[in-house]
């Protein structure tokens, strides 16, 4: 599937949803991952659609930290 066709359909289940926000996993260190953000961070930056991205590694990080990001994340919603 192209980028094109991706990005599009992430914009797509936000209004469908009537998300405010979006929240990018990304494995940290996995090409395929990194090289997939800027494109779909683009559509929905063209759409004012605020997200949020979240790098892991093979862990979560503590559940304190994760908590702390999300509430600011939607603070700022």
């Amino acid at each position: 599937m192209s980028n094109t066709v991706r990005g599009e359909s992430i914009v797509e289940m936000v209004r469908r949803n009537n998300a405010r926000g979006v929240v990018f996993l990304l494995l940290k260190f996995c090409d395929p991952h990194d090289f997939d953000y800027p494109y779909m961070k683009e559509f929905l930056d063209r759409e004012n659609v605020p997200s949020m991205l979240l790098e892991i590694e093979d862990q979560l990080p503590s559940e304190g930290q994760l908590m702390t990001r999300f509430e600011t994340f939607i603070h700022m919603l």
